[in-house]
């Protein structure tokens, strides 16, 4: 049998084409994930001259998705192993709709009241987003027909590439409402409120539906998922799972704040919406090659070598402009040629197999709920990258920042090489435990 690190002759698999199971529940899934997380970039600039705010409301607003997200993350992922995996998938996304929904036709008063309610809804959808994470990874990987694990990998791949498109919609909606009407409270309904949508369709096609045969033989060959949990080796292994995946957020998450000064100084600094979420759709789409580049060599590197490398590619972009600031940040076609390679690199390598390692790594009996505790992993280095690096780029520059950035990208690498398994782990734990554990 082949490795899960890679090694088949599988071909390439465009995220689009026809999959068994319920791919496209998954790929919608992971479409609203992201959807609902950056709809509250544009939105905030749609309410500034209607619903006057301040500086902690601001960031309370931005930020309260991520505590709910680490929540749902940990709390579904396990639910998913208890009850199964479209269960808790029904009951993630009904979380996900109630939130986007209520965030647009309860979000009303003064400016005090808008925002209390907005925070409140966001945490609730939170929740439910952040339980996607790790249902989609495990609910695709099981449904997949096929047991060779490449194959596994690259359907897993293709149903997240979706997240990348995701990230696009809010300036997408954004621009078509803006030439649609001229009432900005008007347009931010729309903008949260359509993230419910997709959602809604992922209630309806998973409510119901049987288990797929891998769980159910999983519940009936083993313990209670509390029972299997306690096993040493799954918490080891977590640190190669999380701990790359949250020094990998701390670098998305963080250039992201970082984005609009530097898209500002290459093409202009401009707040009108308009301008900001073409800003938006061009940052983003940038991503669109590297997810499908990393899909399509992934058979010849597989999931740790891909991870390391893409670190390390990541570092270098880092690197590169960093110095180009540094000198001269008034080289806009250099400083825009190193920015779309550095979001290249950041939506190549680690920004896939992040989300492919937990359903990899670990047995169907615990899949899910140690996927969650992957993904919440994540979603800390992510509330790091976001409160941090702000404050850092303040206090220190930009450049300096970025030699940061590079620096904890090298980290993710060095984790990756040593807490990495390149076998997954099977069940019972005993008979692979010297596979994962250090020698003595």
């Amino acid at each position: 049998n082949a490795e899960y690190m890679g090694g088949s002759t599988t071909h390439f698999v465009f995220p689009m084409a026809p999959t068994q199971g319920q791919f496209w529940v998954s790929a919608l899934a992971n479409f609203h994930v992201q959807y609902n997380f950056q709809s509250i970039t544009i939105v905030l600039l749609m309410m500034k001259h209607i619903f006057p705010r301040e500086n902690w409301e601001e960031t309370v607003l931005t930020s309260v998705v991520f505590a709910g997200a680490i929540t749902g993350q940990l709390s579904f992922g396990y639910v998913g192993d208890v009850l199964g995996r479209n269960r808790a998938m029904t009951l993630t996304n009904l979380f996900t709709l109630l939130g986007a929904l209520g965030s647009a036709i309860l979000s009303w008063g003064n400016s005090s009241s808008v925002y209390a309610i907005i925070i409140a809804c966001r945490f609730f959808m939170g929740v439910g987003v952040g339980g996607v994470y790790p249902l989609s990874a495990t609910k695709t990987a099981e449904e997949t027909i096929s047991h060779d694990p490449v194959v596994r990998a690259k359907r897993v791949a293709s149903a997240f590439f979706w997240q990348t498109p995701g990230t696009m919609g809010p300036y997408l909606v954004a621009l078509i409402f803006v030439g649609l009407t001229q009432d900005e409270s008007i347009r931010f309904r729309f903008v949260l409120g359509l993230g419910a949508i997709p959602a809604f369709i992922c209630f309806l096609a998973t409510f119901g539906r049987p288990e797929n045969t891998e769980f159910q033989k999983a519940v009936a060959d083993s313990g209670t998922a509390s029972q299997n949990m306690r096993h040493k080796v799954y918490w080891y292994a977590l640190i190669g799972t999380g701990g790359s995946w949250l020094l990998y957020d701390i670098c998305y998450y963080g250039t992201a704040l970082f984005a609009t000064k530097i898209l500002k100084k290459i093409l202009g600094d401009d707040d009108k919406i308009t301008e900001v979420c073409w800003h938006g759709l061009v940052s983003n789409a940038m991503g669109i090659p590297g997810v499908l580049a990393t899909i399509a060599v992934y058979r010849y590197f597989g999931t740790k070598r891909l991870q390391i490398f893409g670190f390390l590619l990541t570092a270098v972009a880092y690197v590169a402009l960093a110095i180009v600031f540094a000198v001269d940040d008034d080289q806009h076609v250099w400083l825009f040629i190193i920015y779309c390679f550095l979001i290249f690199t950041l939506n190549f390598g680690p920004n896939v197999t992040t989300f492919l390692l937990p359903q990899e790594t670990f047995p169907t009996e615990v899949r899910s709920t140690f996927n969650g505790f992957s993904a919440a992993l994540a979603k800390v280095g992510a509330v790091i990258g976001t409160v941090v690096y702000g404050s850092l780029a303040d206090a220190i520059g930009l450049p300096v920042t970025l030699f940061i950035c590079a620096g904890v990208s090298v980290a993710g690498a060095v984790v990756t090489w040593f807490f990495v398994s390149t076998t997954p782990i099977e069940h019972p734990v005993s008979s692979i435990r010297s596979k994962l554990l250090p020698s003595p």
